[in-house]
């Protein structure tokens, strides 16, 4: 127990340093007092076992020929009602049974408070993707369920508004996505689970690189009923490999 206390104690004072509050006491990410957080590494209870876990600004931007990956904002929350109110239709057959807050302004501005608060404590990235950078939000790309120490995976979420649909748009923030994923937040690997119906699914996640491992019978309930999904994968090596 003096081993770990003396551990924690070494660590705030590398943590103060920088100007970080760390409270490892809930283990909640700290925050920067100068505003810009460094990259630091995040220690469960145990001392010796350390795993790097980088802090995404929430102003970070990621460009790419079209479109434009960025943390969402409260003022977004009209725009993201819209689109996904009028895609309902398009989205149902391949999506879970939408909550409130997809559907209701205030309740989505309450829900892009809690992303926000997500993205800080590395649980969950789920980035809007617009056309530019001052361009309208044409839908959602999410990194979710993110698991660090000996896993450093997250899974892959995805979708369009139906005005967007089959132009290539989700390929590209995909692309960005998983990008972002492995040379911006660290991870190892990244994975998806798609209905084998979904074809345009399935050709977005074929056209990033990531491999198909197997299928999952009635792994996720869609419109009432436990679907089967293909599950598929990319790997930090397999992305590496790629953009040489």
């Amino acid at each position: 127990m003096a081993q770990n206390r003396l551990y924690v104690q070494s660590l705030d004072k590398r943590f103060a340093k920088h100007g970080v509050v760390h409270p490892y006491d809930n283990g909640e990410i700290g925050t920067s007092r100068r505003g810009r957080p460094p990259f630091w590494f995040r220690y469960p209870c145990r001392v010796g076992f350390r795993y790097p876990r980088a802090v995404l600004p929430l102003r970070a931007v990621f460009r790419g020929q079209r479109v434009v990956l960025r943390a969402p904002r409260v003022s977004d929350a009209p725009r993201i009602v819209e689109i996904r109110s009028r895609s309902r239709a398009f989205l149902e057959p391949w999506v879970p049974v939408p909550a409130p807050d997809e559907f209701d302004i205030d309740l989505a501005r309450a829900r892009i408070l809690r992303d926000r608060r997500d993205i800080r404590a590395d649980r969950h990235y789920r980035f809007c993707m617009t056309v530019g950078e001052e361009g309208p939000v044409i839908g959602r790309v999410a990194l979710t369920q993110v698991f660090r120490g000996i896993f450093q995976n997250a899974y892959l979420g995805y979708w369009v508004d139906v005005e967007h649909h089959g132009q290539g748009f989700t390929t590209e923030g995909v692309k960005l996505a998983l990008d972002v994923a492995f040379r911006e937040i660290g991870l190892h690997r990244v994975q998806a689970a798609i209905m084998p119906q979904n074809a345009a699914s399935l050709a977005v996640a074929r056209k990033c690189g990531l491999r198909q491992e197997g299928c999952a019978a009635r792994y996720i309930q869609i419109a009432g009923a436990w679907q089967d999904h293909l599950l598929f994968a990319v790997t930090a090596e397999d992305w590496q490999a790629a953009a040489r």
